[in-house]
């Protein structure tokens, strides 16, 4: 009885090792499994977010050009070209013809709010639109294209953008040497349409901001000023957030 006792004893506990391994076994596969399941569903998210970013980011390089040109085309016409050589008194006699280029670029571009002149000392020579205040345009001319960050006017809480294009003589004999400024005001109207265009999932949003972390536009999400404080919320549902940081302030 005792020798049956002790095989009887021995086969329970053989079978209770054995039904541990088995379970720590399917615990192990089952961590496993899920992990791997993981890890391919955020893969594939981050690569279908990834190919939606190139979208935003194609289309923005698309809109830059396009502003490069207008901008150009305005800073080097004929008209603006002779307005900044001459004297006060003939400027003011062009000053119909300067109103004239304006409004034709804000027909190519209705983002654009206002148009502005300065020379090399930040004196506004000519302007289109409401009035920039010295603070938000900068206290010395720009070297190269520049977008800047987010800007509010008169106490108005809505946000625009501006963007510098140096002004130099072709013309003269040094090369190089710069005469002046041409600033636009821009809304960020543009922005929203490009976001919504892009082929964008139920689980991610994304966030166009400037430098300082200020929302230009956004989809798929709140309505947020900065996404700062919005990225230390607790996250109740699984999406993954994407921001083209510093996008205008690096062009």
């Amino acid at each position: 009885m005792m020798m049956k006792e002790k095989i009887k004893n021995s086969l329970l506990l053989q079978l209770s090792v054995l039904a541990a391994g088995i379970i720590v076994v399917m615990c192990i596969g089952f961590l496993y499994t899920k992990q791997h399941t993981q890890n391919v569903i955020f893969n594939n998210m981050v690569s279908s977010n990834d190919k939606l970013l190139l979208q935003i980011e194609g289309k923005m390089e698309e809109y830059y050009d396009t502003m490069k040109n207008i901008m150009t085309t305005v800073g080097y016409s004929p008209t603006v070209v002779r307005f900044y050589e001459q004297n006060d008194n003939e400027r003011i006699m062009s000053s119909a013809e300067i109103s004239q280029v304006f409004s034709n670029a804000v027909l190519l571009e209705q983002d654009i709010e206002g148009i502005y002149l300065y020379d090399m000392s930040m004196q506004q020579i000519a302007g289109m639109g409401d009035a920039l205040e010295q603070s938000v345009v900068g206290s010395k001319p720009k070297e190269s294209i520049e977008f800047s960050n987010i800007c509010y006017l008169n106490q108005v809480n809505v946000p625009y953008y501006l963007i510098y294009l140096p002004l130099y003589d072709l013309g003269n004999r040094q090369y190089g040497k710069q005469i002046g400024m041409c600033v636009f005001l821009m809304k960020t109207s543009r922005f929203q349409g490009v976001l919504e265009d892009s082929q964008i999932t139920d689980y991610a949003e994304v966030y166009l901001v400037d430098g300082n972390d200020r929302v230009l536009e956004n989809i798929g999400g709140e309505s947020l000023t900065s996404l700062e404080a919005d990225m230390k919320k607790v996250m109740t549902s699984i999406m993954l957030r994407y921001r083209m940081l510093k996008w205008m302030a690096g062009r």
